[in-house]
């Protein structure tokens, strides 16, 4: 549904196509001609799973697909099929979206066995194959068309299977994340949750060599069995990055028709369903970075991490390994950790920032509203050597040059660097 709650535009269409006819909500299956699926789905394991995925636009622009994957009850004989509903919006609102999916679940079962047809049809079903009538329908069109709502807004919508006279709620209240102006991908969004990238058997030293190949935009692939922890994992090592954010393939589920793109001389971070890993193993992937979450295993290219600077490392461990003593932590506590890192490497840029007025912007000079940042003296100023081979490495990626360059705009504008 589109954001007036009808059928959407155009756009809206074609991106509900892609994720249908690419199988982003069944990311692990393998479909052929035919038959629905290569792979029998499991039909002991029963426990609802909530995930997420990416589409990615010509200007940049993702949308964050909200899934949440369920085995129907047992009718007879019949083999059954898992069920996904999902939701793609612009807005990386975690909590907001599940919390929406889970509340209708019970109220899609109810329904009759849903149309596939792309079409509407003489019953009343709208092109979702759903009834247009129907409690489930009219709450999802409810939760599609919500006003413009900022950062921690709550928004009601209405339960239209309340019965009047009974004493069970007859609205929900739904939170927009306080973080939720800074994007899908960023650690500023409190909806970002970094357990399922550090509380894995690899623990924090592969969490830091995760981050190592990151910043130094490699090709990365999470892989892993449980969908939920998959996705969530993959949001988490792009939050690492703020205030960077990563600007190339960004697939937290990548389905099985695309594992051709783990091919790609380009930095891709991708999440692989465990059951596509042989696959990959069987493809020409040369440095490619592969964690494992279900073992913690992981690919180890050791000139990354020691290109790091030693002190910010040594403290972004030690923040780590804190926050996992005792088997809490607190998310908030890890991003921060993160931010220092780049905050103690990066930070001292301001000093170097030079205006057109003053000096002319050398060739190559990445450069934003009459200011440039004057690359050789950041370097040169480096407080190690190490520092030195990062700020020298980090120019030629992308996501530097795209913060740097967007920090110039803001300084340029009057804006002031938070960041």
């Amino acid at each position: 549904y589109g954001l007036d709650g009808g059928a959407g535009t155009g756009e809206d269409e074609d991106l509900v196509a892609v994720a249908s006819g690419k199988h982003f909500c069944f990311p692990e299956f393998t479909f052929a001609p035919g038959s629905i699926t290569s792979i029998v789905p499991s039909t002991e394991r029963v426990r609802p799973e909530q995930y997420t995925f990416s589409l990615t636009e010509g200007d940049g622009t993702r949308t964050v697909g909200f899934c949440r994957r369920f085995l129907p009850p047992s009718d007879g004989g019949r083999a059954r099929y898992p069920v996904v509903m999902c939701v793609l919006s612009k807005h990386a609102w975690f909590s907001f979206f599940f919390t929406a999916l889970e509340k209708v679940e019970p109220h899609i079962l109810a329904l009759p066995p849903l149309s596939t047809s792309s079409g509407g049809s003489d019953d009343g079903r709208t092109t979702t194959g759903m009834p247009s009538g129907a409690h489930a329908t009219q709450f999802l069109r409810a939760v599609c068309a919500r006003p413009a709502a900022g950062p921690g807004a709550e928004l009601v919508i209405p339960l239209p299977w309340h019965v009047p006279g009974t004493g069970f709620p007859s609205e929900l209240a739904l939170k927009v994340p306080e973080g939720a102006a800074a994007g899908a991908g960023h650690a500023a969004n409190p909806d970002v949750r970094f357990a399922p990238l550090m509380f894995h058997i690899g623990g924090v030293h592969a969490t830091l060599a995760l981050f190592a190949a990151l910043v130094f935009e490699r090709r990365v692939v999470l892989s892993g069995s449980d969908l939920t922890t998959l996705s969530a994992a993959v949001h988490a090592a792009n939050a690492a990055l703020y205030p960077l954010a990563w600007q190339h393939i960004f697939l937290p589920l990548m389905p099985a028709g695309f594992i051709d793109y783990l091919t790609a001389p380009m930095p891709f971070l991708v999440g692989l369903p465990a059951a596509l890993v042989p696959a990959m193993k069987m493809l020409p992937c040369e440095e490619v970075f592969h964690l494992d979450l279900d073992t913690g295993e992981y690919t180890c290219f050791p000139g990354d991490l020691e290109s790091l600077p030693t002190r910010p490392v040594r403290a972004l461990q030690a923040a780590l390994e804190s926050q996992m003593k005792g088997g809490r932590h607190d998310d908030a506590a890890i991003a921060a950790a993160f931010r220092r890192f780049f905050s103690s490497t990066l930070g001292p840029y301001r000093r170097h920032v030079v205006s057109e007025g003053e000096c002319e912007c050398p060739r190559g000079a990445i450069a934003a509203g009459g200011l440039w940042l004057d690359q050789d003296a950041f370097v040169a100023a480096g407080a190690t050597r190490r520092t030195k081979l990062l700020l020298e490495a980090m120019r030629g990626t992308q996501m530097y040059e795209v913060f740097v360059r967007e920090r110039l705009a803001a300084m340029s504008g009057g804006e002031g660097d938070s960041k």
